[in-house]
């Protein structure tokens, strides 16, 4: 198949982080793949032969960019689209309208928010979710019951790691306000009361971003009070696994929780809008099903998170041996060799379904016309 992946950013992010491994995926299985989307640190690590166009989408300009991407993919014979972030499923949807192929959506975040107006919704030809409980409610839209599906994000096989001994804990994340919110709650009002714990804690935070500032002189304020670097923010890291040789327990949700999993790092389900729990054996499919959500938890406070971190300290041994069972759980669920076939799939139904609306098109339109008899 001769497949383009749309996305309007191309940096850090659990969504640009899907498409670059979906990329290298559906490369090496024979296919070919272009990408459209802003220019960002990860065409780094994409498969050579992945055709990468620098391309910025912007709503202001859509009616010209919309004429600029027909061209492209006229010019490369696209097709499929598999759109990736709302601006880029809304081109997706209209060049679908305008060239009759099949576009595929994933929704990584809120359903209205990500998919837009019923005329879109309805010109989607697939949508995935990576998120049961998101595609359990984008049912009330009509438009989208036959065409849903659930496919979760996909990880890319990892070594094991044993630091649940250590007292350093991670935190990876775009800054945005959201996360910078619940990262200052953090810094400011969890980790000094735990200190008094855990005198050897750490805690690093990776990743970047607009409010990257608030957090950094947060950190350097707690880390003058104690007198020693108790927090570390490192920025941007094209690769945070390189840094869990030194993590005992991760807090996040998303791409974050499935990557330090992957590794056999324990992980507390946290988000500014969710407080879950510590993730277990016997827990790990239902966070599985959500993207490592607890879509029935309470929003965050110090105490409640305090609370659920207490029994990781009080029973590290328990922490060991589930750390492992729950990595063997993700490599058997989520690689992306799995995922990636289910998302193959997907696509030739997507294709076969087109075709087959075409065709019906076609002889509709090439019938002849009934003639009354007098």
């Amino acid at each position: 198949m001769r497949i383009l992946l749309l996305i309007k950013r191309f940096n850090f992010g659990g969504s640009e982080n899907h498409v670059r491994e979906l990329a290298n995926s559906l490369t090496a299985n024979g296919h070919q793949v272009w990408i459209c989307s802003r220019r960002g640190r990860q065409t780094e690590r994409l498969d050579p032969q992945i055709h990468f166009h620098s391309f910025h989408l912007n709503d202001f300009k859509l009616p010209w960019q919309i004429f600029q991407l027909m061209a492209f993919m006229r010019q490369h014979n696209i097709e499929l689209i598999h759109a990736h972030q709302r601006l880029a499923i809304k081109f997706g949807a209209l060049l679908s309208m305008l060239l009759g192929i099949p576009v595929v959506a994933t929704v990584h975040g809120k359903t209205r928010h990500d998919l837009g107006g019923w005329l879109l919704r309805k010109n989607l030809t697939r949508v995935i979710f990576v998120s049961c409980c998101i595609l359990h409610r984008a049912a009330r839209f009509k438009e989208l019951r036959s065409k849903s599906v659930f496919i979760p994000n996909s990880i890319i096989p990892a070594p094991m790691t044993r630091n649940v001994y250590s007292d350093n804990l991670f935190y990876i994340a775009r800054m945005d306000k959201h996360h910078s919110a619940l990262l200052l709650m953090l810094i400011r009002q969890v980790i000094p009361e735990l200190l008094c714990h855990v005198p050897n804690l750490t805690f690093t935070i990776i990743g970047d971003g607009r409010k990257s500032d608030i957090v950094r002189k947060a950190c350097q304020a707690i880390n003058q009070t104690a007198g020693r670097n108790i927090i570390r923010c490192l920025g941007f890291q094209p690769d945070p696994a390189q840094h869990f040789a030194n993590a005992s327990l991760l807090m996040g949700v998303g791409r974050s929780a499935l990557l330090a999993l992957a590794h056999g790092v324990p992980v507390l389900s946290l988000n500014d809008h969710h407080l879950g729990a510590l993730i277990t054996s016997a827990n790990a499919r239902q966070f599985m099903n959500n993207n490592f959500v607890q879509v029935s938890g309470l929003p965050p406070t110090p105490q409640r998170v305090k609370a659920e971190l207490w029994p990781f300290w009080e029973d590290r041994g328990r922490w060991a041996v589930e750390s492992q069972l729950v990595r063997e759980m993700v490599h058997q669920q989520l690689m992306v060799e799995n995922i990636t076939h289910q998302i193959e799939h997907l696509y030739q139904t997507a294709m076969f379904e087109k075709a087959v609306a075409k065709k019906k098109v076609t002889i509709a339109d090439s019938a002849p016309a009934l003639t009354a008899i007098e």
